[in-house]
């Protein structure tokens, strides 16, 4: 199934606030799901940005 990035990024903030396992029930998707999105957020915020220099 496809989710909208605006569902994920709710999810995301909802398992922030109350944590993954319940956040997952309370939505109806698979924890492995949600715990996947948030892994797939953690490598995007750690790999560096490209300065507008770069990115040309």
């Amino acid at each position: 199934m496809k989710y909208s990035k605006e569902f994920k990024e709710e999810a995301l903030n909802l398992s922030d606030e109350i944590g993954v396992k319940k956040a997952a029930q309370q939505l109806g998707i698979q924890y492995y799901t949600l715990a996947d999105w948030r892994k797939d957020r953690k490598a995007a915020l750690s790999r560096p940005k490209l300065s507008d220099s770069e990115a040309a």
